[in-house]
Formats: structure tokens, C-alpha cells, sequence
């Protein structure tokens, strides 16, 4: 699993959860940039038997569910735009949800802008009908779209600068807001949602209607092969991770529990968590997104998801076939 939100998600299974049906489990958390190669080695037995990655990725690397098929989404959405500019804190609080068309001709900080975070923040400035640009080399600003600035991660973000707003993961989002005073002025989910684009209601098994809250970031996928020789095992790993990703599980466990199980089950020992304990509070955790969702209710929105990225970037992600979902 990558470090971060997903990684939280986990850290109670990590925990506690050495057997599951007694197969003896091994974690390992690394960096988010190597995430990908853990499912693409061509040696299969060096491939991860489970597997948590960003939607956009696993759609374009086993979206046909031939080689792995996905349980469902572990986090629904932990992006959110920060700033330090009162004229813009002012902005985002009269208008709210309902017009962000005052970026217009600013400059918005944006991570992994050709992945997850900008696709999704790009479909949202189409939703609502704003007209953005990336900024080019030459740095020219238009005065009639947003502009986007690449960034790799929230640790580019400078509290000095006349960038309007940046757009950055919880719980780095946080670290911004408590270090550097930064205010949160968005939940990227809730501007998901009112950018009209997406039917957030789905009917459950039961006949009820259940509303999708967020939009799916990570799925969890796993080897086929368990899927048709282990289900025995793979149901109690899916109830496993229900209690997991479980806010009031990640409550109790808190910060530093969470850090010190992270940082114990990172695959390379160089490489140091992003996770900071202090940063860790109730609020921020909440903010993280983290839930299990299973196929029965994601399943749609995956498929809007998958629809809303390839319509900002043809190359950004594939539609995924029905043997991707595991029932």
C-alpha cells in the first residue's frame, strides 16, 4: 500500500492482523511514486497478492480484471484546496460551493496534476464551466482561466507566495495549516459532487437508496487466483478490512499508534513516513476519507469516475470491463 491516507487505512489490520484465516499476512508501505511496480513485475510470484492503488492506475494496468479484480474502494476523497490569502479565504466563504469562478485569473498549486488530484480538480473547474490552463514554461497568466501550477507534493507549497490557493492531501494539508497558517477553504469531494456531473445516490441490495459520499481514489485490488481458490480467505480479509478502514477504528488507534505501525512496515527502510503524529487529530483523520465501500455501492461511481477523467485526458485512465469487480 502507498504511504498516506491508504496506509491509515491498514494500520489497524497492520496492528493486529498478523493471520487471517491462518495465512500469516505480510505488510509492507512504500512510497506513492512505486506503488504501481508492485503489480507490474513480470516475474508474477513478485507481485503484491494485495494491492492498493489510485483508481486511475489500476484501470489502466489491470482494468480487465484478467490478471486482478478490485473488492472495492478503501479512500474516498483526501484532497483539499488550502490558502493564506484573505482575499481568496474571503471568496471561497461567500460563494461556498456554489461559484468558483473568482479563480479565475488566479494561480492555483496543483499535486500530481496529470494524476488523481489535477484530473480530478480539472473535471471539477469543467463541471462547473471555469476555463483553466496550465501554466507553461514561460509562465504567462491568464486573466480569463485558472491557472495551474504543477507542484509534486505538499512539501512544494510556499506560504510566501502570491499563489492563490494549492490543492494537497490530507493529512499533509494539516501540516500546512498548522505550521504555516494556511486556513482549508474546500473539500475537493464536495466540489466533485456540485459540479453536476455525477448521480451520488445508488441502490444498495436491499432495495435502499445509500448516497456515495466522496469520489474513489484508491481501490484495493488482489490476485485472481485468490478470488478462484481462496474465498474462504479472501471474505475474512474484506470483513478485516471493513473494521480497518473504519473512522472510529483509526480514532482509537490515533496518531502515534498509527505512525509507529506505519513506519514499522515500510518496505525501505530509507524512506521515512509522511505521517507526523501531532498532525494526526480527530478532524484531520476525518478528513482523510478513509472507508471501505464495496462493489455492491462503487462500483457506478468508479465507472462515472473513470467516464469524468477520461473526458479531461483520453490517456489519463481506461474504462474498466465488468470482470474488474469482484461480487
Amino acid at each position: 500500500m502507498p504511504d498516506g491516507a491508504p496506509a491509515i487505512a491498514l494500520a489497524q489490520m497492520m496492528a493486529e492482523k498478523t493471520f487471517i484465516e491462518d495465512k500469516r499476512m505480510v505488510y509492507r508501505v512504500v512510497s506513492p511514486n512505486l506503488i504501481a511496480s508492485k503489480i507490474t513485475n513480470k516475474d508474477e510470484t513478485k507481485n503484491a497478492d494485495v494491492c492498493v492503488l489510485p483508481v486511475t492506475a489500476a484501470s489502466k494496468l489491470v482494468g480487465d480484471g484478467a490478471r486482478y479484480q478490485a473488492i472495492g474502494v478503501v479512500t474516498n476523497g483526501n484532497l483539499y484546496l488550502i490558502s493564506n490569502n484573505d482575499g481568496v479565504i474571503a471568496d471561497f466563504l461567500n460563494f461556498g460551493y456554489e461559484d468558483i469562478s473568482h479563480l479565475i485569473g488566479k494561480t492555483v498549486g496543483v499535486m500530481k496534476i496529470n494524476e488523481v488530484p489535477g484530473l480530478t480538480f480539472k473535471s471539477v473547474l469543467n463541471g462547473y464551466g471555469v476555463a483553466w490552463q496550465e501554466i507553461k514554461n514561460d509562465g504567462e497568466i491568464a486573466e480569463d482561466k485558472v491557472n495551474l501550477q504543477v507542484i509534486s507534493d505538499a512539501t512544494a507549497v510556499d506560504p510566501l507566495s502570491d499563489v492563490a490557493c494549492w490543492l494537497v492531501a490530507e493529512p499533509a494539508a494539516s501540516v500546512q495549516v498548522s505550521r504555516n497558517g494556511f486556513s482549508i477553504v474546500a473539500d475537493l469531494a464536495l466540489l466533485y459532487h456540485d459540479s453536476n456531473q455525477t448521480d451520488a445516490a445508488f441502490a444498495s441490495a436491499g432495495g435502499a437508496v445509500q448516497v456515495y459520499v466522496g469520489y474513489p481514489q484508491a481501490v484495493v485490488v488482489f490476485k485472481k487466483t485468490i478470488a478462484e481458490n481462496e474465498r474462504e480467505w479472501l471474505s475474512a480479509f474484506i470483513n478485516a478490512l471493513k473494521t480497518s478502514a473504519c473512522l472510529p477504528t483509526v480514532w482509537e488507534l490515533g496518531g502515534e499508534k498509527i505512525v509507529q505501525t506505519v513506519s514499522a512496515h515500510l518496505e525501505d527502510t530509507s524512506y521515512s513516513t509522511t505521517l507526523k503524529a501531532n498532525v494526526l487529530t480527530r478532524e484531520t483523520l476525518a478528513r482523510c476519507g478513509i472507508g471501505f465501500v464495496d462493489n455492491s455501492m462503487a462500483k457506478e461511481e468508479v465507472k462515472r469516475y473513470l467516464q469524468r477523467m477520461i473526458a479531461v485526458n483520453e490517456n489519463a485512465a481506461k474504462l474498466v470491463g465488468e470482470g474488474f469487480f469482484y461480487f
